[in-house]
């Protein structure tokens, strides 16, 4: 706690009016500037709002039998909100709010915890508005999948607070496909999606603070809320952003060791998949060893696509400076592939 109180000292004041909502009308001009946050982002924070909960888990459940009962309820319910913070390095944020017309509340079929949906209602979440004029989940599924900045640029640091259920039903809904059926699984899956994840309720272990709920807990750092706060998704993302920006600095290398850890499912870590790298070595015509570049190309069939001494003399699909052989047959490879 003395650490806390030390980061308390310089007060930051986060509004709502900073969110910005995403409707359907609007979803094709805000996501560029969504993208173009991610690709400054050092980290964003992630928030999520849902029906609540189906299958209810006991306080004494294990890492297996919770994330058991996380993939029941998510499999079987649908995401009202999503809220995503871009922090860049200079101290830049930006946060928009996804609102989904997925959820039907006129709907039996839609399962939902009346609880929850109460709760929701007094944070201000219009049921009517977003089922009329939400996103379907899918488009923007699909426009995730097909963003460049998003599959191929480098991934940030994913936050979130007691973030759980928020990674799952971002999984689900960029996969479009039920959550796996193993924590393994889910773990896998989060570390190839998503990368680098840090749950701040676990980062508040650090600092003897991970009782409180994720308002306290900025109150006790400092962070001052303007606005509506608390069961909406973008300001919630908004304030874990900058919960996390307070705590970061304080960090040791040593307390680093919580990323890729989630509250409640502690037994296992969330962890970037690793690529192989191929170093191909050669035996040309049975003669010698010679070793190749990685970057070279390793033939995996007894024929090269197009060789030299081909029918028609086909042009060589790669460079000549490669590697040029004078028989029908190519070099031979052995393949050694080890993960850095």
């Amino acid at each position: 706690m003395e650490k806390v109180r030390e980061m308390a000292v310089a007060f930051t004041a986060v509004s709502a009016a900073e969110v910005r909502s995403v409707w359907a009308s609007n979803l094709h001009q805000e996501f560029p500037l969504m993208m173009q946050a991610l690709g400054e982002s050092r980290f964003v924070a992630m928030d999520t709002e849902f029906p609540g909960f189906v299958h209810h888990t006991s306080v004494s459940a294990g890492s297996r039998e919770r994330y058991e009962d996380v993939r029941r309820n998510v499999n079987s319910m649908k995401i009202i909100q999503l809220g995503l913070s871009f922090f860049d390095a200079h101290g830049r944020r930006r946060s928009w709010e996804i609102n989904f017309s997925d959820f039907d509340l006129s709907s039996p079929s839609d399962l939902r915890w009346d609880a929850s949906i109460e709760l929701l209602k007094q944070s201000g979440i219009d049921f009517a508005r977003t089922r009329a004029e939400g996103v379907d989940s899918a488009v923007l599924s699909g426009l995730l999948r097909g963003s460049k900045q998003w599959t191929r640029g480098p991934k940030p640091l994913w936050v979130t607070f007691h973030g759980l259920y928020d990674v799952a039903y971002l999984l689900k809904l960029l996969t479009r496909a039920p959550l796996p059926q193993s924590l393994r699984g889910f773990a896998c899956l989060a570390g190839h999606c998503l990368g680098r994840i840090v749950d701040v309720k676990c980062l508040g272990r650090v600092f003897q603070v991970s009782h409180l709920g994720l308002v306290q807990l900025s109150q006790s750092l400092g962070v001052i809320v303007f606005g509506r706060a608390g069961h909406q998704a973008g300001v919630d993302s908004l304030i874990a952003g900058m919960v996390y920006a307070k705590m970061a600095g304080q960090l040791s290398r040593l307390e680093k060791g919580v990323e890729g850890i989630l509250y409640g499912i502690e037994d296992e870590t969330i962890a970037v998949p690793r690529a192989p790298v191929v170093r191909p070595s050669c035996h040309i015509n049975g003669s010698g060893r010679a070793p190749l570049s990685p970057r070279m190309v390793a033939w995996y069939s007894p024929l090269p696509p197009r060789h030299i001494n081909g029918a028609g003399g086909a042009p060589f699909p790669f460079p000549s400076r490669m590697v040029a052989w004078h028989s029908p047959l190519p070099p031979r490879f052995d393949l050694k592939t080890t993960a850095q």
